[in-house]
């Protein structure tokens, strides 16, 4: 009878030690799975940060888009403006011409009869 109780007085040191180990190994799981939730909660925050610089560079681009769109219209503009302003120009440089050569042909046929 005590060589069966010592028997099993070893089994349950046996499991005891086990139960330690198991205890020890669920400590570190528990000390490592916080690491981790930690690190993850850190990713999260940093995937938030660049989600939000995102999506001001997309606002930015838009903008910059419309301003682009505006900028091109602004400069046809400009551009139909400066052909009107360059064809008035030559004709009024024809013009000019024309009236400088027709007062040289009155300046010779005045000059003529002196």
């Amino acid at each position: 009878m005590i060589h069966r109780l010592e028997t099993e007085v070893r089994h349950l040191h046996t499991i005891r030690e086990q139960l330690a180990v198991s205890e020890m190994k669920t400590q570190q799981m528990r000390e490592h799975l916080a690491q981790v939730m930690t690190h993850t909660d850190e990713l999260v925050m940093e995937n938030k940060s660049y989600a939000h610089k995102l999506q001001d560079a997309t606002l930015a681009r838009e903008r910059l888009k419309v301003k682009l769109v505006t900028t091109k219209a602004v400069l046809a503009r400009h551009e139909q403006i400066l052909q009107k302003l360059t064809s008035s120009q030559l004709l009024m440089e024809k013009g000019s011409v024309q009236r400088k050569g027709n007062a040289k042909i009155q300046e010779l046929l005045f000059n003529s009869d002196k």
